[in-house]
């Protein structure tokens, strides 16, 4: 009865966590909604243009220049699809299935949803593979929310900084995959670093953050036997460090 009862609370424990992920998902999404609308509005205006241009053109009889308006309303067009294809897969509630995952896909992706906010904001965001195509044990949409979420609060931090600058580093070191986001934002006081991965801590203003982010990455990382760390970094700001197992396979994970 004890062992019944025990998976019976770790199932519903499982569920809750799966539950939260896709709350802070959400929330996510709410935050990036009004860069996002933007990035739709600019290419559906650019593509209106190119065919009242095309329209004209073709009127005139100057064939080549219509086909290259359509090329740029064709690319224009596939921009859009692939930044609704990740939206749909990123929105979608995560399954709690480990497996392969390539991590260079779910770094472009979320990356890829951050892009509005770094057109508009100050921060300059840098992204190194060091040690090429690198596969973790876990899951991609829930690894995603992770990098979304370190990136993110990297962002917050050289919002103040006319040079605010953003790395992001992937790399292999002793059979795991690490990925390693480091500002040069104002940091975490000394005192304040153990609290960081605690629910509801934050240092953002009063309705900038709920203080769950770092608190749901820590978990997921954890759920995927790897480890999620703070230090300060040199010269000033912060470098979070996820370290993962290293699959042998390739294989992306479907969830």
């Amino acid at each position: 009865r004890e062992v019944t009862e025990r998976e019976a609370a770790e199932a519903e424990l499982r569920n809750m966590q799966a539950d939260l992920v896709q709350a802070a998902k959400m929330a996510t999404l709410g935050q990036m909604s009004a860069a996002l609308s933007h990035e739709f509005n600019q290419p559906l205006a650019a593509i209106r243009s190119n065919a009242d241009n095309a329209k004209q053109f073709l009127e005139r009889g100057m064939g080549e220049r219509v086909g290259s308006a359509l090329d740029r309303i064709i690319l224009m067009v596939e921009r859009m699809a692939e930044i609704s294809r990740v939206l749909k897969g990123f929105s979608r509630r995560a399954g709690t299935d480990l497996r392969p995952t390539a991590l260079k896909p779910v770094v472009d992706e979320a990356m890829m949803l951050l892009s509005p906010r770094i057109k508009q904001g100050r921060g300059r965001l840098i992204v190194t593979h060091l040690d090429g195509p690198l596969s973790v044990v876990g899951g991609h949409v829930r690894l995603e929310q992770v990098v979304l979420n370190l990136v993110s609060n990297a962002l917050d931090a050289v919002e103040v900084r006319d040079d605010g600058q953003v790395v992001l580093t992937t790399r292999s070191e002793a059979g795991l995959a690490v990925i390693e986001v480091r500002d040069n934002g104002p940091g975490i006081s000394s005192d304040l670093l153990p609290k960081v991965f605690d629910p509801f801590f934050t240092t953002k203003e009063v309705g900038k953050g709920l203080g769950l982010g770092l608190s749901i990455a820590y978990k997921i990382v954890h759920d995927f036997s790897g480890s999620l760390t703070v230090r300060h970094a040199e010269g000033g700001g912060a470098v979070f460090t996820v370290r993962l197992p290293l699959a042998e396979g390739l294989s992306d994970a479907a969830e």
